[in-house]
């Protein structure tokens, strides 16, 4: 399983690190909070403007 590896602290930041990578973003979760949104709002609304495919 390479690439796999254990995020236990500062999560947004390595999501806004793979976000600003990626050509295709899929989320999926089971709850969500405003503030959550907030924070990756703007790095989704990037990725949509170079054209990434985001779901």
């Amino acid at each position: 399983m390479s690439g796999v590896k254990l995020i236990t602290h500062h999560l947004i930041n390595e999501l806004i690190g793979e976000i600003k990578q990626a050509s295709s973003i899929y989320i999926l979760t089971s709850f969500v909070m405003k503030s959550g949104v907030r924070l990756l709002q703007p790095h989704l609304k990037e990725a949509l403007n170079r054209n990434a495919d985001v779901k």
